[in-house]
């Protein structure tokens, strides 16, 4: 597991054929308090590409969850850097 969030945990996931590396997001569906703004905010995330975004590259779900499949960021996450660069006065 890669992390955890409010409504899912993050896993390493690699493409079998390919060696390809990805990040499978889990997402419980009975978690997601709005799920049309859910819905809304992953599609906005695949038409807008951002180097600061992860890119989606599928999207699928069963009765219980959604899934995520995401660009893998190997220097950890914004938040362990922004912890890192944190200065206290």
């Amino acid at each position: 597991m890669l992390g955890k969030g409010s409504v899912g945990k993050v896993y390493h996931a690699r493409h079998i054929s390919t060696n390809t590396r990805y990040a499978l997001k889990k997402v419980v569906k009975s978690e997601v308090t709005d799920i049309d703004q859910f819905c809304l905010g992953v599609k906005c995330q695949i038409f807008f590409k951002n180097p600061h975004l992860a890119q989606i590259y599928a999207v699928f779900h069963d009765a219980a969850h959604i899934y995520l499949l995401l660009e893998l960021c190997v220097d950890g996450s914004l938040n362990c850097h922004r912890k890192a660069m944190r200065t206290d006065y």
